[in-house]
C-alpha cells in the first residue's frame, strides 16, 4: 500500500491487515509516510489484540523502491525470507540480518531531492513566462511596424511616431530586431526555385518547388510578406 489510502477510519475496510505476514507501506518518501505508518501499525494492533506488544514487533514496513540500497526494501526482503523459512521450512543462507529502520528510511538519498519536489511546477513557471515574454515581444514588433507604415502616410506626425518608435524600442530585445531585420532576406530566399547554402565549403541546392503533370510550378514553401509572420 502507499501513504494515500485516504482518512484513517479507511483502514478498517483494508482486508490486507488481518491477513498479511508483512504489510509494506511503499513511497515512504511522502510527506504524511510516517503517521501513516503509525495508522496502519494502530489499526494492526485493534485487528489482532496485540495490546501489549513492543512497536518493532508489529509488522509494518515503510519501503522506498526507487531508492537504491533502500533500508526499508532490504528489512522487507530479509522478513520475506523469515517468513518462508518458517511457513515452508526452506532456508537460503544469508548474512543480512533483519533490523527495525523506522529513523533511516527517511533518507535523503532520493532520486529527486526534497528541494527539488516542485520541479515540475518550476518547468510549468519557465514555460509560462517565456510565452509571456514572446506576447510581449510579438506585440512591441506589430506595434513597430504599424507605426512604420504610419509615419510613411502622416509626414507631419513624423516626430510624434519617432518618439514613440524609440520608446517601444527600448523595450524590445536586441536580438528579436536582427530576426525580424533579416526577414525580408529569409522570404526573398525562400521564394526562389531553389535554396542554397553552404556545408564546408560546399554549396548545396535544395529544390523549393515541384512540377505537376501538366507543367506547372508548385511551391514547396510558403511565405508571408507580412515582417511579423511566416508560414511554411
Amino acid at each position: 500500500m502507499t501513504p494515500e489510502y485516504g482518512a484513517a477510519s479507511q483502514l478498517e475496510k483494508i482486508n490486507m491487515l488481518d491477513y498479511a505476514d508483512w504489510i509494506c507501506i511503499n513511497k515512504f518518501d511522502k510527506p504524511g509516510a510516517l503517521d501513516a505508518l503509525q495508522d496502519v501499525k494502530k489499526q494492526y494492533r485493534r485487528n489482532h489484540q496485540l495490546w501489549t506488544a513492543k512497536e518493532e514487533e508489529i509488522p509494518v514496513i515503510g519501503t522506498i523502491a526507487a531508492q537504491f540500497n533502500d533500508s526499508g526494501v532490504n528489512e522487507l526482503f530479509e522478513r520475506l525470507l523469515q517468513s518462508i523459512k518458517t511457513k515452508t521450512g526452506v532456508t537460503w543462507d544469508t548474512s543480512l540480518v533483519a533490523y527495525p529502520h523506522t529513523n533511516d528510511t527517511t533518507s535523503k538519498t532520493r532520486i529527486i531531492p526534497a528541494k527539488q519536489v516542485r520541479y515540475l511546477s518550476e518547468i510549468a513557471e519557465a514555460i509560462q513566462g517565456y510565452d509571456q515574454w514572446v506576447k510581449a515581444q510579438s506585440t512591441i514588433a506589430s506595434q513597430l511596424y504599424q507605426l512604420e507604415g504610419a509615419q510613411q502616410l502622416m509626414e507631419q506626425a513624423s516626430g510624434m511616431i519617432e518618439d514613440k518608435k524609440r520608446e517601444l524600442l527600448a523595450n524590445f530585445e536586441p536580438g528579436n530586431k536582427a530576426l525580424l531585420d533579416k526577414w525580408p532576406g529569409i522570404i526573398d530566399a525562400y521564394s526562389q526555385d531553389y535554396f542554397e547554402y553552404k556545408v564546408r565549403d560546399k554549396v548545396i541546392r535544395q529544390s523549393l518547388v515541384s512540377v505537376s503533370l501538366s507543367g506547372s510550378k508548385i511551391k514547396r514553401s510558403a511565405c508571408h510578406s507580412i515582417k511579423t509572420g511566416a508560414i511554411f
